[in-house]
């Protein structure tokens, strides 16, 4: 809703969304938005963000040990992350987590 006083569209601040400004896309088949997955100490993806659309075709490729396995589990539902939000289809990956895996699976 447009508030008639200003004209402008009210907005969140990024505090009450974790930091994660990333725009929704409902479309989308895959959407990471801020996603971060630590392992202890050691920080494998920080702040990462994808759309992936239906019928696109993705290429995932860096060096060793950047966290390529780690964001291909995380999107399967394997892992689960320690900040950001994940939407595979229409299941939400970093809530209630195991228990949609095997219908989206």
């Amino acid at each position: 809703m447009v508030p008639a006083s200003t004209g402008k569209k009210p907005t969140t601040p990024p505090e009450a969304t974790g930091g994660v400004t990333a725009v929704e896309h409902p479309d989308a088949l895959v959407q990471l938005s801020g996603v971060t997955r630590r392992y202890g100490r050691l920080v494998a993806l920080r702040e990462v963000s994808l759309t992936v659309h239906p019928g696109e075709f993705v290429f995932l490729i860096g060096a060793s040990e950047a966290g390529k396995t780690t964001l291909l589990k995380l999107i399967h539902g394997a892992l689960k992350p320690n900040r950001g939000r994940i939407r595979v289809d229409r299941y939400r990956l970093d809530r209630r987590w195991r228990r949609f895996l095997p219908e989206m699976r």
